[in-house]
């Protein structure tokens, strides 16, 4: 890269286009296992252009109950470090969902599914929690019981469901 030189022990996770708040151009975002670079080229009339490169370590991040502080609204991302916070705008959603993704796997060691999956189980003990029962442990006593199922089954044929009727 011809801004930023990487460690020996750095990777690219991300690299994209974004608009810095309250700053006119396109900043380049290069997201490392270590850094949040950004390298924004700023225009000079009669110079040479200036590059200025901005490096936000990642374990910096902060964290508020538990949740890493990297917030998105639409296509506008903000970051909030211990020291600092940086808010940028992405022209795609789509590349915003990338940088999102690759943020979240990388401060949490976890895909998008493995945190939905988390999340889910989080809401099923809280619901379990608060009526006193054991929903993964009914649903699971329904679906292997053949006679509940075997009765559901009878019941859908006896009614004729699915069958085509003849004339």
């Amino acid at each position: 890269m011809e801004f930023y030189d990487l460690d020996e022990d750095e990777v690219v996770l991300y690299k994209g286009c974004v608009a810095l708040k309250d700053q006119k151009g396109i900043t380049e975002l290069i997201l490392t296992n270590k850094n949040f670079v950004f390298i924004t080229k700023i225009k000079k009339l009669f110079a040479k252009d200036e590059v200025v490169v901005d490096e936000f370590p990642t374990n910096e991040v902060k964290i508020y109950n538990g949740e890493y502080q990297v917030l998105k609204k639409g296509n506008i991302v903000e970051i909030y470090f211990l020291h600092d916070e940086i808010e940028f705008a992405f022209e795609i959603g789509n590349e915003c969902r990338k940088f999102m993704n690759s943020v979240l796997k990388l401060l949490t060691s976890k895909n998008k599914f493995e945190r939905v999956v988390d999340k889910t189980k989080e809401a099923i003990h809280c619901v379990d929690n608060s009526l006193g029962v054991d929903s993964v442990g009914i649903v699971k006593s329904v679906a292997t019981n053949k006679t509940v199922v075997g009765k559901i089954g009878g019941a859908i044929k006896h009614i004729g469901f699915g069958k085509k009727k003849e004339k």
